[in-house]
């Protein structure tokens, strides 16, 4: 029952006759009064608690021995019950203590908040049912306080945590403090208490980590897989945001006190916060002692003459997440002694970027490090949201963020696949640049603006950057590989560069087109490059050609043989089965018969409503075993049409969708820009930044995501190969633009970079799997009790 209220300068108590309670001060002395009962032992507890608390945290000269009588500063005692003399607290180490009069008392009626009596009794433990063996091979640690010991209870195998008596501080207090939040907490994050002893010793009873702590699992050189490293790091937060939301300042995050129960992907609980003893209930004038870890504990912390809150583990946890990404790599390796880790801290020493201590790159990671770092404390996260962030899919599956090229927006990209001394490897090439130059002079000078084509590799677990070459012509829109060494590259201007990867150069240009390159196809079947053209015509290309450019290009001008005069192809697409190509000409699909020697269209639709017969250019068409699907420039309608009948089967408005925004204005374009299938599922790149996942069988919208700052202007499929030799699958976009989820350094300069993101490519099977993931978590908190 709720019997207290508080505010921020004091609090009102609501008494009956078995909860009451009170607290004087006279002449130094103050006195505590409660009912000899269950509750007045919790009162008594709880009091004795916070008023020691507030001693330890303010006035901690008041809480050591005075050197000149060598006895505590602040003497303990508790009343007789006769109530007519008192026993030391130092004293009271027997079960039964003697009263003056000559009557023995019995010691839980004298200190019944250091014998635990409040606490319940399926968690009191005697000592006799317990199987330790205290020898090294069972220590699994040691501190200030005590020992842990492996033992069994029960036929259970359970870790013990054994209070040795010090100068400063009795046992007792140790256990109580301990006990005291482990008693009230239920959560899959955090120990679970199994009882204590009060006997001859004084002993916490704890469930046993199979796996040790994870600074253990660092030492031992264990390697975690990504997906083990982010459950871990959401169950720590977990635990974290569950501590705070019940007032608790846990005070000492580090490796050391997370165990580790598991390291299967699948396991329900992998990790828990252990050892509470710096724990503390949080206050409304927070806390001041210099608790916690050097190199772990936040700056104003580590100052010791500012007060601190919550926001202290926040920090903590940033530290923590460093090293579990890095594997154990501790942040100011170089430091040895714990004055320099807090000197650190102090002076906002900035740490190495997680790519640096050879992590693989892990963006969303960083950047939720980088935000709980920050020196000033309202600044940070709080533990709810670190949480959230944890809980995205996007925060496993965005793998990489690469800045491609400043100024200049990502237009296309292809891969390269190819073997380097007998080792498979894979680099993505991507075009760019400005859409205002021009190859005619102006005041005697020609225009400065370039394009650029870079090489990315992505075949190393290291991020390599990107290297450009510049180009001195218009916008690169559209691009090919062929072969092993040569890239195309379409421009603007009309011209088709060749660009040898073995010289690291451009060979050539081809002729010159007639208006500007909007896209390559190269048909490995029929051995041919095929270039749509801004005018409605397209060029044809032999592979033995871009070795030696003959002195014409046959072209087919498929515009004036359908009737659409001047319209450009903005896109192609190849029935592999079938073997034909699809051209967007205008409005219209156009097939062709790919091997028939006149390059006639075999048949055309088109894709324009009736409202509006001449409006709406092809600008994608995909095929695939649902049929061919095709958008339009400047629309948000994505149209699904039967590969034999061509008749429409279905439309998509991304428009309708039900998009939910969370940080970015949702008033942004949602027309389509690119798209792609993989696995039965449709992403599309719109004009506004977001990317949308949308089931082809149903048409139904999956997920969205919102990572650049500007149209996603191309999508891609690549395959990467990992360090243990597994190959998997990643999907590319490319913009302007990238949108960090925290507000840091980076959030300014991306937005004038051109970048490439790298995506898990199964981003919804992970969504479902952390969706029923945090369903089995919810489950398990409602059947347990919590605090």
């Amino acid at each position: 029952d709720s019997h207290f209220q508080f505010w921020q300068n004091g609090f009102c108590s609501f008494w009956s006759s078995e909860v009451n309670f009170t607290v004087t001060i006279s002449e130094n002395i103050l006195d505590i009064f409660v009912p000899l009962n269950r509750h007045g032992h919790a009162l008594l507890s709880n009091l004795v608690y916070h008023i020691d608390s507030l001693l330890q945290e303010w006035y901690p000269h008041l809480c050591g021995v005075d050197p000149l009588y060598n006895r505590p500063i602040i003497q303990k005692t508790t009343l007789c019950t006769c109530r007519e003399h008192e026993f030391l607290l130092e004293d009271c180490t027997t079960p039964n203590m003697r009263c003056a009069g000559g009557g023995l008392v019995p010691l839980e009626q004298l200190v019944p908040d250091l014998l635990i009596a409040h606490v319940d009794e399926r968690h009191i433990i005697d000592e006799s049912d317990l199987i330790i063996e205290e020898n090294p091979r069972s220590m699994l640690g040691e501190g200030a306080f005590g020992s842990v010991y492996r033992a069994k209870y029960k036929n259970r195998n359970v870790a013990v945590k054994i209070f040795r008596k010090q100068i400063e501080l009795d046992p007792r207090i140790h256990l109580e403090q301990e006990v005291r939040l482990l008693a009230k907490l239920r959560h899959p994050s955090v120990i679970d208490l199994v009882g204590v002893c009060c006997g001859s010793r004084y002993i916490a009873v704890l469930e046993l980590a199979p796996l040790g702590s994870l600074n253990m699992i660092f030492r031992r050189g264990k390697r975690l897989s990504r997906g083990i490293q982010h459950l871990i790091a959401m169950q720590v937060a977990d635990g974290l945001r569950f501590l705070h939301h019940h007032t608790i300042v846990y005070r000492d995050l580090k490796p050391h006190n997370i165990l580790i129960f598991s390291l299967a992907a699948g396991s329900l609980i992998n990790a828990k916060i252990s050892d509470f003893g710096s724990s503390r209930y949080a206050t409304p004038c927070g806390f001041i002692a210099p608790e916690g870890t050097p190199g772990y504990r936040a700056p104003e912390v580590a100052r010791g003459d500012v007060v601190y809150n919550e926001k202290a583990d926040i920090f903590s946890l940033g530290m923590l997440l460093y090293e579990l990404a890095t594997e154990g790599k501790q942040p100011f390796s170089d430091l040895k002694f714990r004055s320099e880790f807090d000197e650190a801290v102090i002076t906002g020493r900035p740490i190495d970027p997680i790519v640096v201590a050879n992590a693989s790159p892990w963006p969303d990671m960083q950047d939720l490090v980088d935000h709980m770092l920050v020196s000033e404390p309202d600044q940070r996260p709080t533990a709810d949201q670190v949480y959230q962030r944890l809980s995205d899919p996007e925060f496993i599956c965005l793998k990489q963020d690469i800045a491609v090229c400043k100024g200049q927006a990502v237009e296309c990209m292809a891969t390269r696949y190819f073997l380097d001394h007998g080792v498979s490897k894979m680099e993505v090439w991507v075009g760019s640049g400005t859409s205002d130059w021009t190859d005619k002079k102006i005041n005697n000078e020609k225009s400065t603006h370039t394009s650029q084509l870079s090489r990315v590799d992505l075949s190393s677990s290291k991020p390599k950057g990107c290297k450009g070459t510049i180009l001195q012509d218009g916008r690169i829109i559209s691009i090919a590989v062929v072969g092993e060494n040569f890239i195309l590259v379409g421009t603007q201007t009309g011209r088709l560069w060749v660009y040898d990867v073995a010289k690291s150069e451009f060979v050539h240009a081809m002729s010159k087109l007639k208006d500007a390159v909007l896209c390559l196809l190269h048909v490995e079947s029929v051995d041919r490059v095929f270039a749509g053209i801004a005018n409605g015509q397209l060029a044809v290309y032999s592979i033995d050609e871009f070795r030696n450019p003959p002195k014409a290009t046959k072209i087919i001008d498929i515009s004036g043989s359908v009737c659409c005069h001047d319209l450009p192809i903005m896109c192609l697409a190849l029935m592999k089965q079938s073997k034909k190509l699809l051209c967007g000409v205008g409005h219209n699909v156009v097939v062709f018969q790919l091997g028939s020697p006149d390059m006639l269209p075999e048949s055309h639709w088109s894709v324009a409503s009736e409202a509006e017969p001449h409006k709406g250019l092809v600008s994608n068409i995909i095929v695939d075993k649902h049929g061919i699907w095709t958008s339009t420039k400047g629309s948000a309608r994505i149209q699904l049409w039967n590969t034999k009948s061509q008749k429409l089967r279905a439309v998509v408005n991304c428009d309708s969708l039900p998009i939910s925004e969370t940080f970015e204005n949702s008033t942004r374009g949602m027309r389509v820009v690119s798209m792609l299938i993989h696995n039965n599922i449709l992403w599309v790149g719109t004009g506004g930044g977001h990317i949308l996942l949308i089931d082809t069988r149903s048409s139904s919208l999956l997920m969205t995501m919102s990572r650049h700052k500007t149209a996603v202007r191309c999508l891609m499929t690549a395959e990467l190969l990992q360090k243990d030799g597994k190959q998997i699958s990643v999907m590319l976009s490319g913009g302007l633009g990238f949108v960090p989820r925290w507000s840091s350094s980076r959030e300014c300069s991306s937005r004038d970079f051109g970048y490439v993101l790298v995506w898990e490519s199964g981003i919804q099977k992970e969504s479902e799997h952390l969706h029923e993931y945090n369903k089995r978590r919810q489950e398990w908190h409602l059947n347990h009790n919590t605090l």
